[in-house]
């Protein structure tokens, strides 16, 4: 059972909770789209294209450019808009795709302009988007954009999402694809037939706990219909990450308000084809360690998605079994005439299943308890008598939650582990809809007998040793999404020198000022890593073409508790990235410097710097900068006079040494 909604409201993120008012939203027009044919490789027309395929809609971005790498949004409409008019599934719901359009409105917000992609809704003639027709339909389309703009479309990011019947294409497409084209999916009020085939990748699926036509628990009721209570958590048993956003009302129609979640289209943009998810909602496992039967683990959460909760649960943990003699009197009271509670059932969930039993259960904090018989709940219940049932915590309703703070950093402690085969690790936000009510949950799944079955003990009750992190790539997002909105306004040069890395390119403020004579383009992001640069490569080096490029990270990986040696196979990788695309470019390594604030790591830094420049001497066209002793005393201390007070990042005069170690590496001026 996956974790379901409580009716309450969340004063955390003001963003999150607040409604999307629908009406606000302006929506592009639909005689904006192009039309095209599946059946037809060719570049989409102004006016209706006949085919032996599908017929479909394409939107490019405003001031498209052909030579610009975007995301695509493959759009797949409910069965209300089946047909051959190639219109119906663009103008349903006041011609906005019943919702869909949100993802690429033109105001309040201008999604074109923030979050600029390639929009293709295609429409199947009969009702039924995982046949094997529709099937090909949508491989064909794929390839279709692809071939059509074969340096303007991102292969990395093409997200599929759908709603109603759409919804169903996308959990039962991917399935049926080999190798799988997309990112992630995100469906809506959908049923999935192939939930043990569902590749591994990036999923936010949204459905209500009222939904009468396609039942949360067995879709349309049909033999190996499975709602998406049931899919959530199979996969995230079988080790998936999966988003859930479960709303307690709303019935079937929830697209609107889904459509137009803030933290959904920048989640779906920052997911990559074949990466874990990344993005926000956002959450990692970063560490653990053993003590007798009893598992600690340590990790983070986004902070931009307003958490109200992380937790783990165990399947080893259940929730109880059903009474049937719940009374409630139209307020937070719930009387049982034959339970017996007590104060440890403070903090447990309290469920009341619907008398529809294809409609799901609504879940309800216990705040206290008020007798043995009579407790108060975290939100009104509707008059009436009711069946129920409670939910420790540990159950996957109701994950216990990390003591004190949880965002950005959280631990779990104490975690029982004899019996059980898994824990996850569950992080719980408003659903963003306080109409609707409900919670949005995100998963992380810990495996006992591969991982903590086989941990040491250490001592003193500490790690013995830093365990993988799960890198979040999406913390970037915005600055990169940045960059790319000022390329757009100000196009950069072709050919200039790049500086990219950490906090010492991003607060180089005199970097042109320092090179007059040269065209030089600052893609720096502070806090970075050297993955990161070699992640969004093609979205802040590519694209310029650069000559040379001047990387400048290693310090916040050795300070995040990365080897040397896990550094400097960074740094190959940002290598051999760069010469898929740029065999020709030059690379120059700035060497780590001594830093006041991380002294105590100067051996790692010193390993690091080594392997890095043996890596470099080998390497044809890869040079390393080193700028160790610029920044040291001849008693062999950090220079403290070159730092700002915060004895981390370079000041004035620590930058006019870092260009003058620089500038007789820049190429001559033409």
């Amino acid at each position: 059972m996956a974790i379901r909604g409580i009716s309450r409201v969340l004063a955390v993120c003001a963003l999150l909770l607040s409604d999307a008012t629908a009406s606000a939203i302006t929506y592009p027009q639909v005689s904006s789209f192009l039309y095209g044919n599946t059946g037809v490789n060719a570049p989409p027309e102004k006016s209706f294209v006949k085919g032996p395929g599908y017929p479909f809609r394409l939107l490019l971005p405003t001031n498209f450019d052909p030579r610009r790498k975007y995301p695509v949004i493959i759009f797949l409409h409910g069965g209300g808009e089946t047909g051959t008019d190639n219109e119906r599934q663009l103008t349903a719901g006041r011609n906005s795709a019943n919702g869909g359009l949100a993802l690429v409105s033109t105001a309040e917000p201008n999604n074109q302009a923030d979050y600029p992609c390639i929009f293709a809704a295609p429409q199947m003639p009969v009702n039924n988007w995982y046949n094997a027709a529709s099937v090909q339909a949508v491989k064909d389309l794929v390839n279709l954009i692809q071939a059509q703009y074969p340096d303007g479309v991102d292969a990395d990011r093409i997200c599929l999402t759908g709603l109603s019947s759409g919804g169903m294409g996308s959990w039962n497409i991917p399935p049926q694809l080999s190798p799988n084209p997309f990112s992630c999916i995100v469906p809506l009020s959908a049923f999935s037939i192939y939930p043990d085939k569902t590749p591994k990748m990036p999923i936010w699926a949204f459905h209500a706990v009222n939904d009468a036509t396609e039942s949360i628990y067995r879709g349309n009721r049909r033999p190996g219909e499975l709602g998406t209570d049931v899919i959530v958590p199979r996969l995230r048993n079988q080790g998936h990450s999966v988003i859930y956003t479960r709303y307690n009302t709303g019935g079937h129609n929830i697209w609107s308000t889904a459509y137009q979640h803030p933290l959904l289209l920048p989640w779906m943009f920052a997911q990559r084809r074949g990466q874990s998810m990344q993005g926000v909602p956002g959450l990692s496992v970063e560490g653990s360690f053993v003590d007798a039967d009893k598992l600690t683990l340590w990790g983070k959460a986004t902070e931009k998605a307003g958490f109200t909760r992380v937790g783990w649960s165990s399947n080893s943990i259940e929730a109880s079994a059903r009474k049937a003699d719940g009374v409630a009197d139209g307020s937070a009271t719930f009387v049982s005439a034959s339970s017996a509670f007590d104060d440890t059932y403070v903090g447990q969930r309290l469920g009341i299943p619907n008398r529809n039993a294809d409609l799901g259960i609504v879940y309800y904090d216990i705040v206290s308890v008020v007798n043995p018989t009579t407790v108060k709940l975290s939100a009104d219940v509707r008059a009436g008598t009711y069946s129920f049932l409670t939910c420790p915590y540990g159950t996957t309703e109701n994950p216990r939650a990390a003591a004190g703070a949880f965002s950005p950093d959280w631990k779990l402690a104490g975690i029982p582990i004899r019996g059980a085969k898994q824990i996850q690790v569950i992080a719980e936000a408003s659903s963003g809809s306080d109409a609707y009510g409900g919670l949005t949950t995100i998963n992380q799944v810990f495996s006992i007998e591969a991982k903590a079955a086989a941990a040491p003990t250490p001592r003193g009750g500490q790690p013995a040793t830093r365990p993988a992190q799960t890198h979040n790539f999406a913390r970037w997002e915005r600055d990169i999404a940045a960059f790319e909105a000022s390329d757009r306004k100000n196009p950069p040069p072709k050919g200039a020198v790049l500086f990219t890395g950490a906090s010492t390119i991003t607060l180089w403020k005199s970097l042109q000022r320092d090179f007059p004579d040269h065209k030089v383009i600052n893609r720096g992001f502070g806090g970075s890593e050297i993955v990161d640069s070699t992640y969004f490569a093609d979205r802040i080096i590519f694209p310029y073409e650069p000559k040379v490029i001047f990387l400048r990270s290693g310090s916040n990986e050795i300070s995040g508790g990365k080897s040397p040696e896990q550094v400097l196979a960074d740094f190959e990788a940002f290598v051999a990235r760069v010469r898929e695309k740029l065999p020709d470019a030059e690379i120059i390594y700035i060497s780590i410097n001594p830093i006041p604030s991380r002294w105590g790591q100067n051996e790692k830094n010193v390993a690091a710097n080594k392997l890095i420049r043996e890596a470099a001497e080998r390497t044809p066209k890869v040079r390393f900068l080193d700028i160790w002793d610029m920044s040291i005393t001849p008693d062999g201390k950090p220079r403290e006079d070159l730092f700002s007070p915060d004895r981390l990042h370079f000041n004035e005069q620590g930058y006019r040494l870092l260009a003058e170690r620089v500038r007789p590496l820049m190429p001559p001026v033409n």
